[in-house]
């Protein structure tokens, strides 16, 4: 799995311009390779509210890879 962080990286693997905010949480695939959209790591210091989308991103993510979420 690969995981984008952020507009640019998701925007240019997947050719889309669609947002960053509508791509995340929502898998697509890159050259045969399941791929995750979600915010980049500077826009949630900026932007914590963001940080429970971002997590829910990463649960599919660790999901995706049989992982459990570490415990809260």
């Amino acid at each position: 799995a690969i995981v984008a962080l952020g507009k640019i990286a998701a925007q240019t693997l997947l050719r889309d311009p669609t947002p960053i905010s509508r791509l995340r949480g929502r898998w697509a695939t890159y050259e045969g390779t399941r791929l995750m959209p979600t915010f980049h790591p500077a826009y949630l210091l900026r932007s914590p509210a963001e940080k429970k989308k971002a997590w829910e991103d990463l649960q599919l993510v660790m999901k995706e890879l049989g992982k459990s979420p570490p415990a809260r």
